[in-house]
């Protein structure tokens, strides 16, 4: 590396600073190295940003209402949610579960369930949103304003476990 690069997070994207006369009170301009990964690095955390501030304002909205008349449970979020929970301990413990149980498999597994576990209490909490309670509470407008953020950072949130599950699964069967 020469004297007027450096790496940008420490994550190995390159970047070069652009020689010219800099002041004491002034940062030296670091100019990405043209590979193209620092662009999809501020698109993935522009999307990070957008994902968690959906979320924030629908659990936010969605904890008010629950608390207001009880918190209403999903029965088949909460079986995958456990499932996922249990097989993510083997997940985690794969290498020394390996004579009985193939990481690999068990780490697919564990992306499954947690993938669909997310995807059914999104679900639920999009019924949630379409009763008639909820609708009495809050505008019919504010509802589906609620339905449409969860199902974008829904959908923002399963596309990256969904890759790395195919990834993960066709690594596996080559």
């Amino acid at each position: 590396m020469s004297s007027n690069s450096a790496e940008l997070n420490g994550n190995g994207a390159r970047a070069e600073v652009v020689p010219e006369v800099i002041s004491d009170n002034e940062m030296p301009k670091i100019v990405p190295a043209g590979d193209g990964s620092y662009c999809i690095k501020i698109f993935r955390s522009s999307l990070n940003l957008l994902a968690h501030l959906l979320i924030g304002i629908v659990v936010g909205v969605s904890l008010l209402y629950c608390f207001r008349g009880g918190l209403p449970l999903a029965l088949v979020a909460m079986v995958f949610t456990v499932a996922g929970f249990l097989n993510g301990w083997t997940s985690w413990y794969s290498q020394e579960l390996r004579k009985c149980l193939p990481p690999a498999l068990s780490k697919i597994t564990h992306i499954l369930f947690g993938t669909v576990a997310y995807a059914m209490s999104a679900v639920t909490l999009c019924y949630g949103f379409n009763k008639g309670g909820f609708r009495g509470w809050a505008s019919e407008d504010f509802a589906y304003t609620l339905t449409a953020f969860t199902g974008c950072f829904t959908l923002i949130c399963i596309i990256s476990p969904l890759f790395n599950c195919i990834g993960k699964t066709a690594a596996l069967i080559k």
